[in-house]
């Protein structure tokens, strides 16, 4: 009998000096909760936000049209609306190019007119002129008739005097020929510059009728329309202005969707490609979808212009995606797995206790409540996983649960 006694003494003891070795004696709480250590996966993860985009969509705004930045609006087929091929998707105002088109067939309509008289005029002097030197040769003929005499049979007073009118005669057809070809060539350089001219209006015209049908754009195919938002995450409407290079609306293939996200910056370093992804839509809370990481813009960035926290942006490979109720713009919040730790020997976070010997958890022993110091590894939002300091299936006091 005295040996069993001695024994449970011996027992006793043991069991103090490991429990005095291996954690704080601390005053009992109330309203604790025994929670026994586990195996599981500490999954850690970032809050993402983002929309759904088309893999390939056909954009579309402004036309090119020269000497022009600004444009109003004044037509937009409905968002949403199933569109035929050839449909009227956007049109602008187009009353500063009527204005302009006015003017240029004004001018064109002048140049015209000019050209017409200048033709008239040019074959009317022409004619005086090929009538002066066809006189003057005629004159020359006559004078060469009479000069050609025997000296014998013409006095020589008159021979005299009529080879020096044919001299004379001479010199005023040749003059009259080149002073002919001069304003010829003169006359026809004119119409040259005057047909340039018209056909540099008619151009024009020609380019603001075709501007002026450019600004109704039509659908190369059928589609759904979508419309862009800008960055501050507005979208047009009838009556907006808008800039050539910015786009209004689109047409993209609903067969073919992705994502894009943004990540806060502190998990920046954290991201990578192949990394999976579940989200909620806005439209849509009562369905998860599922995707992964397919390319990190490695910039950091402000979300948006109402938003300045710095974000890098992802694009997401989405699995399974619903096109019978997913639409280009929809928005949604999800999570990135940007850390998994497999199998790891875990407790919920709110067992965790600050203690001079550093993070600890709260265990009863014989004596009591006790302090024991753990090491601890990663976590995710309620799971933080224990590398040294306890073992699968023992129990530890923790905060109890809220309602």
């Amino acid at each position: 009998m005295k040996r069993l006694v001695l024994a449970a003494i011996a027992v006793v003891l043991a069991l103090s000096v490991l429990t005095l070795t291996r954690a704080d004696p601390v005053e009992d709480r109330e309203g604790l909760e025994e929670v026994r250590v586990e195996r599981r996966d500490i999954v850690r993860t970032a809050t993402i936000r983002g929309r759904l985009e088309a893999a390939d969509s056909l954009k579309f705004g402004p036309p090119p049209v020269q000497s022009q930045w600004q444009f109003k609006i004044s037509y937009l087929a409905p968002e949403g609306e199933e569109i035929d091929s050839d449909a009227m998707l956007v049109a602008f105002d187009t009353t500063e190019l009527a204005r302009r088109l006015l003017e240029a067939q004004s001018a064109l309509a002048t140049a015209k007119t000019q050209l017409e008289r200048e033709r008239s005029n040019s074959r009317l002097a022409s004619e005086q002129r090929e009538l002066g030197v066809a006189e003057a040769l005629a004159e020359v003929e006559k004078l060469e008739l009479k000069a050609d005499v025997p000296e014998d049979v013409a006095a020589s007073r008159d021979l005299e005097q009529t080879r020096l009118e044919l001299a004379q005669a001479r010199s005023k057809a040749t003059h009259l020929a080149d002073k002919s070809k001069l304003e010829s060539r003169r006359s026809d350089e004119l119409l040259a510059h005057l047909r340039s001219q018209v056909e540099e209006k008619s151009a024009t015209v020609n380019q603001l009728l075709s501007e002026i049908d450019s600004m109704t754009v039509r659908a190369p195919s059928g589609g759904t329309v979508v419309y862009e938002t800008n960055w501050r995450n507005e979208k047009k409407k009838v009556g907006d202005q808008t800039h050539r290079m910015e786009k209004v609306l689109s047409l993209p293939d609903l067969s073919r969707l992705r994502a894009t996200a943004s990540v806060d910056e502190a998990y920046a370093a954290l991201v990578r490609i192949g990394q999976p992804v579940t989200f909620v839509l806005d439209a849509l809370p009562e369905q998860r979808f599922r995707g992964t990481i397919a390319d990190v813009n490695p910039a950091v960035k402000q979300r948006s212009w109402r938003d300045r926290r710095k974000v890098v942006f992802v694009g997401i490979d989405l699995e399974d995606p619903d096109i019978e109720r997913m639409r280009p713009g929809m928005q949604f919040q999800g999570e990135l797995e940007i850390a998994r730790l497999t199998d790891a020997v875990a407790l919920p976070v709110r067992c965790i206790e600050d203690s001079e010997d550093g993070p600890s958890v709260r265990t009863r022993g014989i004596f009591g409540e006790s302090l024991q110091p753990v090491t601890l590894g990663d976590f995710d939002e309620g799971w933080i996983a224990v590398e040294s300091g306890l073992r699968v299936g023992d129990e530890v006091r923790c905060e109890a649960k809220g309602p």
